[in-house]
């Protein structure tokens, strides 16, 4: 449920007319996430989509305090008609809008983050719930129902030295963040991979290893939920079916993902010597659970995983390294 800020009474106001430049501000951080850059870009996106209702520009600054002068201030050295800014707390985001035709005066919509013992809201909860913020915040801006603004008067000098060094530590890993907030939201619902590694395999106290190509399918089917299909290549044709759990880890230069999955051998490729591949090869279903970290890089996810199958007595273990790419 979202939080609003609503006056007393219906401002008797025209409403706003198109075309508006806007300029969205350094967001603010009551966490040290170091996302200010990445929300605001996220922020001015979602503002740029309204149909060419805004004319959407970002300032390197932020609002000091919300002391109707500070305000004014920005309105007038960035030559804005619109202020929007983003306010990003352990628990949840809001977005402040300030109107230069309406000084001393704000509108304040905010949606929670998370429910629960998370350390930290996922990249994609925290884009659904900036949208959300900011289609609350826009639906009082276009029916003129804004708030006064609180007198908080402060000379502000020694707050913006130290925000001013905050800013500087967080702008390395800020930049570095929204990189990956930008590919990760180009991400498809299909994906197509290929790997190569080795194979071994085993039964009645036998067993011999071989190089493994493979091939595979997958889609997105939820937010951390994959499901794949593929086919591994080396004494035999094995097929698999995947399903992946990709775990939250605070910083996401890294997955890591959980498998279970299910193997059947489809065809004998090559004989081993001292190895029964027919014994093999009339193998029932093979399952078992696996492990893989992949690493964006270029459009493209970096994999190595490894996955163990049993079933039957028999036992095949999978490591390999590849590449897999969004449709």
């Amino acid at each position: 449920m979202a939080f609003v800020v609503w006056p007393r009474t219906a401002s008797a106001v025209e409403p706003p007319r198109s075309g508006r430049t806007v300029t969205v501000l350094k967001a603010q951080e009551a966490v040290d996430w170091g996302l200010g850059e990445a929300v605001q870009a996220m922020l001015a996106r979602h503002l740029r989509d309204g149909a060419g209702e805004f004319r959407v520009s970002l300032s390197p600054v932020s609002a000091v305090s919300y002391d109707p002068g500070e305000i004014a201030r920005l309105h007038a050295g960035l030559e804005s008609e619109v202020l929007v800014m983003p306010y990003l707390e352990a628990q949840r985001i809001s977005v402040f809008l300030f109107d230069a035709s309406l000084p001393g005066e704000f509108v304040v919509a905010s949606l929670p983050l998370f429910g629960g013992g998370v350390a930290r809201p996922t990249n994609a909860i925290i884009r659904r719930a900036l949208k959300g913020s900011l289609d609350e915040a826009l639906a009082a801006y276009r029916k003129r129902a804004f708030k006064p603004l609180p007198k908080t008067p402060s000379d502000g000098t020694s707050e913006k030295e130290e925000d001013y060094a905050i800013r500087v530590r967080r702008y390395r890993d800020s930049r570095r963040l929204f990189g990956e907030l930008s590919a990760e939201e180009d991400r498809g619902p299909l994906y197509i991979g290929a790997s190569i590694g080795m194979s071994r395999f085993g039964s009645s106290g036998r067993s011999s290893s071989t190089v493994a190509l493979g091939a595979y399918a997958g889609s997105n089917v939820w937010d951390r939920l994959q499901a794949e299909v593929g086919v591994r290549v080396f004494t035999f044709a094995l097929g698999e079916i995947d399903l992946r759990y990709r775990l939250p880890l605070a910083e996401k230069y890294v997955t890591l993902a959980l498998g279970l999955g299910m193997a059947k051998v489809l065809a004998l490729v090559a004989e081993t010597d001292g190895f029964d591949q027919t014994s093999f090869y009339t193998t029932g279903i093979l399952a078992g659970p696996g492990l893989s970290l992949e690493i964006p890089l270029l459009g493209a996810q970096l994999r190595g995983s490894c996955k163990w199958y049993i079933g039957d007595g028999k036992s095949v273990i999978l490591g390999s390294y590849g590449v897999s790419y969004t449709l």
